[in-house]
């Protein structure tokens, strides 16, 4: 292992004149500091005892620079590098050849003294107004091929350098959906200091997904969005990953379908595009989600079987009609659309050789699937990560004179 470490400090004389002890708002007020530390180790299964059950095995390079203007800014640079290091977390995750590239940059204004109250209408200077103005809802995709060509050459040539992340296989053991992933890469960056994704791909569920996504803000709610497509997933596949994954945790896999019924075709291709709020609050992520699935592939008995978890009594006569027609016929083509709290579904499917129009699914009450507790668990969980996003978000550290610091923006 070799490690570096340097610190610097200036204008300490400005601190050792005053009278009292100095406290936090006096350092950041008064003082000019950079501290420096770097570190290069090839990891190995000796660190074990002292990594509570997570094992580095292969080389690791990171960087850390902290600069402080007095009065003025902090700002902090990291930069973590790996050419190919194995990661076991116990029996849950399991990482291999993992690559990373990772550079971020974060500088925060210093502000002292309470906050000033300021009309919402005036928050905002004018000038940011006009070179950043709200961010509205993203447009829909078209979904037609030649489009769907344009943005897979598009992101493949983002990735013209070294991505950021990059790893030959994982095995994800927690969660309710064990799963493997292989050839994943990804290029991140922060936009302008939310995380934003500008390409990935990986190899799941038996097939390819690929796109862009990131986080962005829009009237005080953060929001997850992502455009892409996939290929070839299979349903089926998540079972059996699901069925290995309990094995490894010595837990039995009964109930799950075995992979030697009669053979159907359980994979799905197509495309995506939503925005969906990061909140803890389950009516405001149920309300303000965006998203649509174009589906240029499904079985028939996949998709029948969506259908019937959507509405398992038989309440809905547009959603008895078309199981009906899927019992005669093929999919051509499947649009699921969510918005405003209503789900949508059309599509046509092919019967003796001729196109029929599924009779559509309108404006069916999301609240109405039976989603309600993992939602409830997803917003549950969003609480830390909401207060992470406002952290990163922020501009601007406000002290105040006991020594307090708040992350705000100076727009508000």
């Amino acid at each position: 292992m070799e490690q570096t470490l340097e610190l610097s400090l200036n204008k300490l004389n400005r601190l050792l004149r005053k009278n009292d002890k100095p406290d936090l708002t006096a350092i950041l007020e008064l003082l000019e500091a950079k501290v420096q530390a770097g570190v290069s180790v090839n990891m190995g299964r000796g660190l074990a005892p002292f990594s509570k059950g997570l094992t580095l095995e292969g080389p690791l390079k990171g960087r850390l620079k902290l600069q402080l203007s007095g009065g003025k800014t902090v700002s902090a640079q990291t930069f973590l590098e790996s050419e190919g290091l194995n990661v076991t977390l116990g029996p849950k995750l399991t990482l291999k050849n993992l690559k990373t590239n990772l550079q971020l940059e974060k500088t925060y204004n210093l502000v002292f003294g309470p906050q000033k109250i300021v009309s919402r209408e005036t928050a905002k200077a004018l000038s940011r107004r006009v070179l950043a103005p709200e961010i509205t809802s993203r447009p829909d995709l078209g979904f037609n091929n030649s489009l769907s060509q344009r943005l897979v050459e598009d992101l493949r040539g983002r990735l013209s350098r070294n991505p950021t992340l990059s790893f030959d296989a994982a095995w994800l053991a927690s969660g309710p959906f064990p799963m493997e992933i292989n050839n994943a890469q990804l290029q991140m960056r922060l936009n302008p200091s939310l995380p934003s994704v500008d390409y990935f791909q990986m190899d799941i569920m038996g097939g390819t997904l690929l796109g862009e996504l990131g986080i962005y803000e829009r009237r005080d709610l953060y929001f997850f969005h992502m455009d892409g497509a996939f290929s070839g997933l299979d349903v089926e596949t998540r079972h059996t990953e699901t069925r290995h994954a309990l094995s490894l945790q010595g837990r039995g896999s009964e109930g799950l379908p075995n992979q030697r019924q009669k053979a159907e075709d359980t994979r799905i291709s197509g495309r995506v595009s939503l925005e969906i709020p990061i909140s803890p609050n389950t009516r405001t992520v149920m309300n303000n989600t965006d998203a649509v699935f174009r589906l240029t592939h499904i079985g028939p008995r996949t998709l029948e079987r969506l259908l019937y978890a959507m509405d398992p009594h038989e309440n809905n006569e547009s959603i008895v009609k078309q199981r009906a027609l899927l019992r005669k016929g093929t999919p051509r083509w499947i649009e699921v659309a969510i918005r405003h709290g209503n789900l949508s579904l059309t599509g046509e499917v092919t019967v003796g050789g001729s196109s029929i129009r599924l009779p559509p699914i309108k404006r069916l009450n999301v609240t109405a699937l039976p989603i309600q507790k993992r939602i409830q668990n997803l917003a549950d969980a969003m609480v830390p990560l909401v207060k992470g996003l406002k952290i990163l978000s922020a501009d601007t550290l406000r002290v105040d004179q006991g020594g307090g610091i708040d992350f705000t923006e100076a727009s508000r």
